[in-house]
């Protein structure tokens, strides 16, 4: 009688194969064979090649012998190309003990790769808890036929909960063969009613199909089953991807009306503080009834995670909440401030200037924009220095030149209204210490030359024009963000922008809740519309711009993952000392960057552009 034959694992060599069988017969015992098959001869063509090599064991009466035969060959540092159920979990046993016990010399093996593909067979990663019994079970054809078939996207999970909630692992072997039969002849609803204790509708099975199943533990099975009884027929967690541990984490903080498919996507995808959670609940609560409509559309039909953060801040409220002016700020007579964001836009477009883009300055708590209360078209900017709040600029409509009568009125009430402000003159010691812990992450991180070169950057463009000479530094991970600066003229100050999703989407892919808690507590202010994170720094000394540098490369290492400038693509723009001097740039590698401008209805975008600043690619 022929003898019937199962591959148990073949392993791909360049010009050949190994591979392990076993004789299936039922009447005679079980034996097993490794065989290799060499072609290179061959595929060398006629001339230099010949027939392929071939070595062959012959049948052997143990899988381990098979398996020392095949010992003789470096196997699990080849390619895998099949694993049989049956001996996948001996196969990776052998895997995880060579791999530990490898030299830099013999190299690493590709557990990953070896794991696909024994799951390909298996079903499940070879370390599942539960994988040595679903390989008991695969023994038995009624149980194999079920857990095998990829059309059926409810059995492997119901499976592995009833496994996992029976304590199958510890039940006697004949305990454990009578629940597989049950979980394939019984109907899966009442078996999963009668282990919980209490009715399971089909809308929960078949959500327990989207979960992942393969990470989970008892309690999450616990919290998923918990979780999916709590949720109504048409509950937005039927149009979820991916059930997996981080949503079930935030399910119950997640503000009812907010349970939305796009939103429940995304959290599963991105672990929100509880703080926030309860921060979101009670600002959503206050909105203001016309805005839940669009909020609720965008929850919706959220797909990036930045998007769940502009919904966050949306609900906030900084947008169309009044600012937070300065302690002891005197009534004026003559002037009255700007206070709210929505009331800047308003005043840019009556004015035909861009202190829309100025919100950002307001939110920092480092200016107040004023307008004449008789409606004469000035505005006028109050300044917060180190040593104290200053007058500003003060423009008439598209910023043209105001009388210098009026100026003078204007400027000497903005000194009385600013030595009356008692909120002192530095910035807020919270944004400042979180600062200083940034930088002295850099020195730990990072070495003194990498801080050294990032402060010649930035030294080389300070009292530089923000607009006309357009001098710039870009730091920039390649495909992930970017930290840019440009320094005023006038003050002693750099302009600093972190990249947003606005921009580039793949910075908001790494816009997780340590990311947005760095933004926050620098000091940044989040964009509502397209712009890039922005706050000013005082730079007055050499030791100001070295912090800075320090500050950069922790923020690059922090949202990017940074760890050595010589992973930074650097541009920089220096205008010339004489205007026919060259600027030393190469004009090829600018990218332009995206700042605001306070000038004639002109984005800072424009400015450049017409500078002749390449665009960002």
């Amino acid at each position: 009688m022929n003898r019937q034959v199962k591959l148990l694992l073949q392993v791909g060599a360049e010009g050949g194969i190994l591979a392990v069988c076993r004789s299936s017969n039922p009447t005679e015992p079980r034996q097993y064979r490794f065989g290799m098959v060499d072609s290179t001869l061959q595929i060398l063509g006629r001339e230099e090649g010949g027939a392929p090599i071939r070595r062959d064991s012959g049948w052997l009466d143990s899988w381990d012998a098979a398996m020392k035969a095949l010992n003789v060959y470096p196997w699990p540092r080849l390619h895998p190309v099949f694993v049989a159920p049956e001996v996948s979990l001996r196969v990776w046993g052998a895997l995880t003990t060579s791999s530990a016990e490898a030299s830099e010399e013999s190299g690493e093996i590709d557990l990953p790769k070896w794991q696909s593909v024994i799951r390909a067979s298996l079903r499940i990663l070879p370390h599942h808890p539960l994988a040595s019994l679903i390989v008991e079970g695969l023994a038995d054809p009624t149980f194999a036929a079920s857990w095998l078939d990829e059309a059926d996207t409810t059995f492997r999970p119901y499976a592995t909960a009833i496994l996992a909630l029976r304590h199958a692992g510890q039940m006697s072997a004949d305990a454990r063969h009578a629940l597989l039969q049950e979980l394939c002849q019984r109907k899966r609803v009442t078996v999963l009613s009668e282990v919980l204790g209490k009715r399971i509708p089909e809308r929960v099975l078949r959500w327990s199909g989207q979960t992942a199943w393969e990470d989970f533990a008892l309690a999450d099975w616990h919290r998923f089953f918990s979780t999916a009884l709590t949720e109504h027929r048409h509950s937005a967690i039927a149009g979820v991807r991916t059930i997996n541990r981080t949503l079930l984490d935030q399910f119950r903080l997640i503000p009812k009306p907010l349970r939305r498919k796009g939103l429940l996507n995304i959290v599963s995808q991105l672990a929100v503080p509880p703080h926030r959670w309860e921060s979101l609940a009670v600002n959503f609560s206050t909105v203001d009834p016309g805005m839940r409509p669009g909020l609720l559309r965008r929850a919706a039909a959220m797909e990036h995670r930045a998007e769940f953060w502009d919904l966050y801040f949306r609900c906030e409220g900084k947008y169309w909440q009044p600012f937070r002016l300065p302690a002891g700020l005197p009534q004026s007579e003559l002037l009255e401030p700007i206070l709210s964001p929505l009331d800047m836009d308003t005043e840019a477009l009556v004015m035909k200037n861009c202190l829309s883009a100025r919100s950002s300055r307001v939110l920092s708590c480092d200016r107040v924009y004023f307008r004449m209360r008789d409606r004469t078209p000035v505005n006028a900017e109050l300044i917060r220095n180190r040593s104290g709040w200053v007058p500003g600029r003060i423009l008439g409509a598209e910023n043209a030149p105001v009388p210098e009568d009026v100026a003078a009125r204007v400027r000497n009430e903005l000194a009385r209204m600013g030595s009356a402000i008692t909120d002192g003159a530095t910035y807020s010691p919270e944004a400042e210490g979180y600062l200083d812990m940034l930088r002295q992450k850099a020195r730990v991180i990072f070495g003194n030359g990498d801080i050294d070169a990032v402060t010649h950057h930035l030294a080389a463009i300070q009292r530089n024009s923000l607009s006309s000479s357009s001098a710039y530094v870009i730091l920039e991970m390649p495909g992930r963000g970017y930290v840019q600066f440009m320094a005023r003229p006038d003050t002693q100050q750099y302009l600093c922008e972190i990249s947003s999703y606005k921009f580039m989407m793949t910075a908001g892919e790494y816009l997780d809740a340590a990311a947005v808690d760095l933004i926050e507590k620098a000091g940044f202010v989040w964009p509502t519309t397209k712009a890039n994170f922005v706050r000013w720094f005082e730079a007055s000394s050499s030791a100001d711009i070295e912090g800075m540098a320090a500050f950069v490369l922790a923020t690059l290492h922090s949202l990017f993952h940074c760890r050595s400038v010589d992973e930074l693509d650097v541009k920089s723009k220096i205008p010339p000392d004489r205007n026919d001097e060259p600027a030393n740039v190469s004009e090829e590698n600018v990218r332009k960057p995206k700042f605001a401008l306070f000038s004639k209805n002109v984005t800072g975008a424009e400015i450049l552009k017409r500078l002749g600043v390449p665009a960002r690619q």
